[in-house]
């Protein structure tokens, strides 16, 4: 009996690390494939400048994959000041340039806005994001920008 106790003991030792490899494994364990980020500074309307125009306005699409992960899209806005209203558009394409996925979000009077997508699927080879960034804000023009990455 102490033979087959210990013997049980000693499997259970040498497995227990397989439990925490074969569990579901998540975002944490996802790594960051591609990225493009792209900042432009916001400008007055009426062409001065001033501390307040110093702001700056920062739009990424960054694709994350991995071999126990799912493969997504992050697109994100990122202002230094509350923006009246920021959108985002991601875009998935395959190797041939088709769009097989999009959706978007917006929001008002805030400093990010961001979007997690993939297409559901799990081939993604030569694929890539696309993101589309706007952001408003009175006093200021207008800035758009497009981001693009591989998988």
């Amino acid at each position: 009996m102490k033979k087959k106790l210990g013997a049980m003991v000693c499997i259970m030792v040498l497995f227990t690390p397989l439990y925490g490899v074969s569990a579901d494994v998540g975002e944490e364990d996802s790594i960051l494939i591609n990225e493009d980020i792209v900042t432009s500074v916001m400008e007055s309307e009426d062409g001065s400048i001033g501390i307040m125009s110093a702001g700056t306005r920062t739009s990424s699409t960054k694709t994350y994959g991995g071999m126990f992960s799912s493969y997504y899209a992050i697109s994100r806005n990122e202002a230094t000041y509350v923006q009246d209203y920021m959108h985002v558009r991601g875009r998935i394409f395959d190797s041939n340039g088709g769009m097989i996925f999009s959706d978007y979000d917006d929001q008002t009077h805030t400093r990010e806005v961001s979007l997690k997508y993939d297409h559901g699927g799990n081939y993604y080879r030569n694929y890539y994001a696309v993101g589309n960034h706007f952001y408003q804000r009175s006093g200021y023009i207008d800035t758009r920008h497009e981001t693009k990455s591989y998988w």
